[in-house]
């Protein structure tokens, strides 16, 4: 059996795969890696869960080590992993769309459910004899 040189699996585009999306798309260690950029909003949230669960994951097994280096490379590792994600959330929040504003026959609506519930409210107040 020989190995293809030119493999074209997804750890052959460079970066380490830390896991993989609910579509199955390879989710890679550096959040800029090219294959993110087509990451969907769900995507790009699974991504920085998988993220937050190694970060959390790495300062878990070093946090009792003996070995301060050891502990010290651990809190890098989480420290690299909570960045990116970070930057996987940031790339939630840059793809959701703003809302659109009401339109001026909403805005007026609310106003005069507004007026209405003063005055209901003010009636309410008012003794019943007067």
């Amino acid at each position: 059996m020989r190995l293809r040189a030119d493999a074209e699996g997804e750890g052959s585009r460079g970066g380490r795969v830390i896991g993989h999306t609910a579509t199955g798309r390879p989710i890679y260690e550096s959040h800029s890696h090219p294959a993110h950029e087509k990451f969907s909003i769900v995507e790009h949230q699974a991504a920085a869960e998988i993220h937050e669960r190694k970060a959390l994951s790495s300062r878990r097994i070093t946090r009792n080590a003996k070995d301060p280096g050891m502990r010290a490379s651990g809190e890098r590792t989480a420290k690299t992993h909570d960045e990116q994600a970070a930057l996987h959330n940031a790339s939630v929040e840059a793809r959701r769309k703003p809302a659109k504003p009401p339109r001026p026959e909403v805005l007026k609506a609310r106003a005069a459910r507004r007026e209405e519930n003063i005055r209901a409210r003010e009636l309410a107040r008012r003794p019943h004899g007067s």
